[in-house]
């Protein structure tokens, strides 16, 4: 039995609306905060201040140290990490279209350090745009 060309049509043109609402013109950034020990940091503060507009998004951690920030418009952004008791963690980091991001910012001692990995396909930069694996 043939379907109508109309209603091919239709159909057609309605999954192609959908895949396009799927997409998004936005980032997102997932991630962890640790102690030296590898223990997560309960409570912590995640504050992402885009360099072009100044527009601030600060997120907390969550009893596993976790944290997400949806919805980032793409940008160069200022993060600082902060936690009681702990130094704050300044890095910076450009955010393209549609990209997903997963950070882990780890304290040493009483100075700390972040790193930035792409989630996917491999991890490429670091918070310092340097190849993750040629550190």
């Amino acid at each position: 039995m043939r379907m109508p060309a109309g209603l091919r049509c239709l159909l057609t043109v309605t999954l192609l609306s959908a895949a396009a609402l799927a997409q998004s013109n936005y980032a997102g950034v997932t991630g962890t905060v640790r102690d030296v020990q590898s223990l997560p940091v309960a409570k912590a503060t995640v504050q992402f201040t885009a360099l072009s507009t100044g527009a601030v998004r600060v997120v907390t951690t969550n009893d596993k140290g976790l944290f997400y920030a949806p919805a980032l418009t793409p940008d160069d952004y200022e993060l600082v990490t902060q936690a009681p008791g702990f130094a704050p963690v300044t890095q910076s980091l450009r955010l393209e279209v549609g990209q997903k991001l997963a950070i882990e910012n780890q304290p040493r001692g009483r100075a700390h350090y972040g790193k930035v990995f792409r989630s996917r396909p491999w991890p490429t930069f670091s918070a310092q745009r340097t190849p993750v694996w040629a550190r």
